[in-house]
């Protein structure tokens, strides 16, 4: 079994790596501000049970 090698030089360009990074650093704040909601929500609901059996 033969495996080509990568292509010599860049893969990308300077203008396409930083359009790269740009997204990548915009998917991690989604990422962060939709998990602390499902902390938010969950921490609510767990103190309105919380709240309702006491």
């Amino acid at each position: 079994m033969t495996h080509e090698q990568p292509p010599a030089g860049q893969l990308f360009s300077d203008d396409e790596w930083q359009r790269l990074q740009t997204e990548d650093i915009q998917a991690g704040k989604a990422i962060v501000y939709l998990m602390s909601g499902i902390f938010v929500i969950g921490l609510v609901l767990y103190m309105i049970v919380a709240w309702s059996v006491t």
